[in-house]
């Protein structure tokens, strides 16, 4: 699994816009290098969610396995105020029953 993600965060990630050595017009070059900056912000946040999930998975192999893993305190506590928060379904059951009963949008 964890190389089937790999492998399509590199496929992903791959250049997919031409070079800009064989395009002509200078407009054409500018606007194709303001789509790669844009394409590399990207390719950028794919890839640091990538490491965000390997680095659970590692974390929680190792809980699983009865080690321990250093980690700092501002991580542990977000990790249990997701926990709480997944627990809750998101609130999304709130939101519903009250927009149900008020025939209002839920507001946070």
């Amino acid at each position: 699994m964890l190389l089937i993600l790999l492998f399509v965060v590199f496929i992903y990630c791959l250049p997919s816009s031409p070079s800009p050595h064989s395009l002509s017009e200078s407009g054409e070059v500018a606007s194709y290098s303001r789509r790669r900056v844009s394409q590399l912000a990207l390719d950028g946040l794919i890839v640091g969610t990538a490491l965000v999930i390997i680095l659970g998975w590692f974390y929680i192999y190792a809980q699983a396995r009865g080690r321990t893993m250093w980690v700092p305190d501002w991580v542990e506590g977000f990790r249990l105020r997701l926990y709480v928060l997944f627990m809750n379904r998101l609130y999304a059951d709130e939101c519903y029953q009250s927009a149900r009963s008020s025939g209002h949008a839920c507001r946070p």
